[in-house]
């Protein structure tokens, strides 16, 4: 008879307690005792013996493994290792001991539950991505239904409860400790997997610990933790390539969330390199004591491993979720998934940039033409802040008036971006992507199709009123799209539960709208005539509220421009725009409005009356210049005009769907109708892809160049325009007669785009070209001259061009054109905008005038104000004339306005502020 085979001897289980610095052990040590299965001893892996209450025995102690080992009596076959804030069910030990043994696992972890709340999953292992991050695949605060309740292979695990072999933990060279909480399991398993080992979670075994936030995995500590395990357990080969994607992968990512309120990422991701510089011969070392590395050992890894950064996953999942994608994040299993790009937030990631891309390209590549309102920015930002802080206005012959607000927003960003031209082809693009962006995040919101998200995105910014705006020239119209459709998506954000969530709500409101308002500053009123619409149309009283609130807060933002301006100032000041819709834009949008708002169901019914509504309103304002409304007033009904078309085609795209599957065939024709109508409307967003540059004319400024390159040694002086209203820059002024002119300084910028109320030097320089055209005078260079007008360019047809050519003292320059039939004359007597009584020329530093130090005194060419100076202030004329032994001739400024535009931007900042320390907060409140 056969006897039966003695029984396998039981293993034997040596408990590590890894003590992080002031944590209590009390609690972990009295988990261990009452374990079903007995552990041989527990010793404790710290550098000093931790406390214990005295009436405890205290545990033995040792810095490394091998002085573990050494403290037992007799060989041990397993290492279970306990984090000091881990606590463990009385089975957890059993449980890890036979899924060690029947499944020949190298590492098994356990099923890890927060402490506080014991039915909520902290960690259940999980994939990482070929640079280490881990994904959890759990949302925060997930609770344990047993829906991971199955033993599985993993690349990583949390070190709250490990049970490793010992003859595994041994040949790898011990533990790291110099390495942080999820870097340390990390390190262990990834060693386990290189030299074959089996890493498994078992979630019979569950264990509790202290949720550790949303953000651990992306400190520096645990980046650095994650570039040390990569340095000791990958090939040569893939560190080759490994190691520069991680570098970028880190100073992407590192940027990317430093506008959103995570200001040390720079310096953290410096740190993170740099600990590594620091511990490298360590790091050799350890690489040197495992087992060698191959490209068979990687292939291992990779095989539990996600394809690409999973940190560039969640930041595309975010900008996703800004065009429309919605808030699902697709998990990904533990293998590598090839479907990443297929996933509908990533396409319309990719269809959204692509679509400002086409747009854009040609600012992209050769920047912005100067037509209309496009004007290169000022040479220094900086001056032209201390010029609209209550200083000298730098149009015409000037003024203590306060410039357009554009003018302090474009210096202030052109600050912050450094370079003028590039920056202002950075402004545009980028208001460009953020009204895309923002007008997807609205019909999102809304809870329409990714479809309709997107068209109504590119209908939004390259629709019939934004091109309308484009056509004219009108710059501040195209960067007010920017913040529009972001103060809109406010209005319908879900209401916060706490006080500081409705400081961020609004705080984000305020800022969108100032952000709109800076460059047409009726825009104000948008989301107040948006909460009012949505309001009524849902039934709700609380997006009101906050459009109202929205469009007070960004009030500040229009000082000190708004000061001392009347109602009817605001309403009527500059020349009407006079939109005309082709038919074949007009019907198509008449088609889909009228049909959605006819037979849609649902939302989609919501959506097109809002934006019926709303762009009635806009486009009637657009076009009521004959009643008095002025340039201000009808870009602002342009603007609301596009939001509302956004909004029609959006609800017309989804009428169909909104009808569901058993509707009359009476109905179901309208809907599609309305459809195809909307498709036809979002078709027209097209036309500005060909040129490439969001509809904005051909170049037509880029001759007044000679200006500058014919300028004498103190600079550039004044230009005289005459031509057509069209292709004059910016504002200009009329005659008598009708002649369209302007004057510019000889560098032609942003900021001379407007101009002043006409002020005495205005009404003298008009009698004299009133004259010039009537004959009186048939040598206009010297009256020209007190005025510091060197040339006189004629940009087409004008009277004043057919009398110059009569003139003795204006020399005609032959083959020198700035217009289709324009021409250019230099003036023959000197002409200097501020000339001393020796004849001596100073330069235009805007908005200063500087000079050689001299006696006496400087006449300086700009409308006469006694705030100029330093010293006595003499009027002379229309003119002003300051003691020339200073060298400079400075504006002192108007208090007031000064600080109404310290306080606008104070505003400004705070607004931002509350907006980031709002952001950052949420940004915890992801899905892990």
């Amino acid at each position: 008879m056969t006897q039966p085979s003695p029984p396998s001897p039981k293993p034997r289980v040596l408990a590590l307690v890894v003590a992080r610095r002031g944590d209590d052990i009390a609690d972990v040590l009295a988990s261990i005792e009452p374990q079903v299965y007995e552990v041989e001893d527990v010793v404790v892996i710290a550098d000093r013996s931790p406390d214990v209450a005295p009436e405890t025995d205290r545990p033995k102690t040792a810095r490394r493994l091998s002085e573990a080992l050494d403290m037992v009596d007799g060989p041990v076959d397993y290492l279970w290792m306990l984090d000091s804030r881990t606590t463990a069910r009385p089975d957890a030990l059993t449980a890890l001991i036979d899924a060690a043994e029947s499944l020949e696992a190298s590492v098994v972890g356990s099923k890890v539950l927060d402490t506080d709340h014991p039915d909520r999953l902290l960690s259940v292992g999980g994939p990482t991505d070929v640079f280490g991050f881990p994904y959890t695949g759990l949302e925060r605060g997930e609770i344990d239904q047993e829906q991971f309740d199955v033993i599985r292979d993993v690349a990583f695990l949390e070190p709250a409860s490990l049970l490793v072999r010992r003859d595994l933990a041994e040949g790898l060279g011990g533990l790291d400790h110099t390495l942080p909480y999820l870097s340390f399991g990390l390190d262990i398993c990834q060693r386990a997997r290189v030299v074959g080992g089996r890493v498994i979670v078992t979630p019979g075994s569950e264990v509790f610990s202290r949720a550790s936030g949303a953000q651990r995995p992306t400190t520096w500590r645990e980046q650095a933790g994650r570039l040390r395990t990569m340095l000791k357990t990958y090939s040569l080969v893939t560190l080759l390539w490994a190691l520069p994607a991680l570098f970028l992968v880190g100073l992407a990512t590192w940027l990317y969330r430093l506008p959103k309120g995570s200001l040390t990422g720079p310096v953290d991701w410096i740190r993170t390199w740099a600990w590594n510089l620091l511990y490298l011969p360590s790091t050799l070392q350890a690489r040197r004591r495992a087992p060698k590395t191959s490209m068979e050992s990687d292939a291992e890894l990779f095989r539990f491993q996600v394809r690409g950064s999973l940190e560039l996953r969640e930041v595309a999942a975010e900008l996703g979720a800004l065009l429309g994608a919605g808030a699902e994040y697709e998990e990904p299993d533990d293998r590598a998934s090839p479907a990443f790009w297929q996933r509908p937030d990533v396409i319309t990631t990719v269809l959204g940039v692509a679509l400002v891309l086409v747009l854009t390209r040609s600012i992209i590549a050769e920047g912005l033409p100067a037509t209309g309102y496009v004007l290169p920015l000022a040479e220094s930002a900086w001056n032209t802040l201390r010029a609209y802080a209550g200083g000298w206005h730098l149009g015409g012959l000037g003024s203590p008036e306060p410039m357009h607000p554009s003018v302090g927003a474009t210096a202030a960003l052109q600050l912050l971006l450094g370079n003028r031209g590039g920056a202002a082809g950075i402004l545009t693009v980028g208001a460009v992507a953020s009204g895309v962006a923002g007008m997807v995040a609205l019909v999102r919101r809304l809870g329409l199709s990714r479809g309709a998200r997107l068209v109504a995105g590119a209908v939004f910014v390259a629709g019939f009123p934004t091109l309308w705006l484009a056509g004219e020239g009108y710059w501040p119209g195209i960067l007010a799209l920017g913040g529009i459709p972001w103060s809109l998506a406010g209005v319908l954000a879900p209401d916060p539960e706490t006080g500081r969530g409705w400081t961020g709500r609004l705080a984000r409101v305020g800022l969108a709208t100032a952000v709109s308002a800076a460059f047409v500053p009726l825009s104000i009123v948008i989301p107040l005539l948006f909460g009012l619409v949505w309001a009524v149309v849902a039934g709700r009283s609380r997006p009101l509220v906050v459009g109202a609130a929205g469009s007070v807060l960004a009030l500040p933002v229009l000082l000190p421009w708004l000061s001392g301006r009347g109602v009817s100032d605001v309403l009527g000041s500059g020349v009407p725009f006079h939109p005309d819709p082709s038919w074949w834009v007009a019907v198509p949008l008449l088609v889909a409005g009228a049909a959605a708002t006819a037979v849609a169901r649902g939302r989609p019914l919501s959506v097109a009356v809002t934006g019926v509504v709303i762009g009635s309103v806009g486009f009637l304002v657009a076009r009521a210049g004959s009643l008095g409304a002025g340039q201000e007033a009808t870009t602002a009904g342009l603007i609301a005009a596009a939001a509302g078309l956004a909004l029609v085609v959006a609800g017309a795209l989804d009428a169909p769907a909104s009808l569901g599957g058993d509707v009359s065939l009476l109905r179901s024709v309208p809907a599609y109708a309305a459809m195809a109508a909307a498709i036809l409307v979002g078709l027209t967003a097209l036309i500005a892809a060909p040129a490439g540059r969001m509809g904005l004319p051909d170049d037509r400024f880029g001759a007044f160049a000679f200006a500058s390159s014919r300028a004498g040694s103190h600079g550039a002086d004044r230009v005289l325009l005459t031509g057509p209203p069209e292709t004059l820059p910016g504002e200009h002024r009329v005659l008598p007669d009708g002649t369209p002119y302007r004057l510019i300084g000889g560098n032609l910028d942003y900021p001379q785009a407007w101009l002043p109320e006409a002020r005495l030097g205005d009404a003298v320089l008009e009698e004299t070209l009133v004259g010039l055209i009537a004959g009186q005078e048939l040598r206009p260079g010297e009256l020209l001259a007190r005025f510091g007008i060197r040339w006189v360019a004629a940009t087409g047809p004008s009277p004043l061009a057919d009398v110059l050519s009569a003139q003795l003292d204006m020399r005609p320059l032959a083959g020198l054109f700035v217009g289709e039939s324009g021409g250019v004359w230099e003036n023959d007597v000197p002409a200097y905008r501020a000339v001393t009584d020796g004849g001596v020329a100073w330069s235009w530093v805007a908005p200063d005038y500087a000079g050689r130090q001299l006696g006496g005194s400087v006449r300086i060419a700009e409308n006469a104000d006694h705030r100029w100076g330093p010293g006595a202030w003499q009027q002379d004329g229309w003119a002003n004339r300051v003691p020339a032994e200073a060298g400079v001739a400075t504006f002192g400024g108007v208090d007031s306005f000064r600080f109404q535009a310290r306080a606008a931007g104070a505003v400004v900042i705070l607004l931002a502020g509350l907006s980031l320390v709002r952001a950052r907060r949420e940004a915890g409140e992801q899905p892990v």
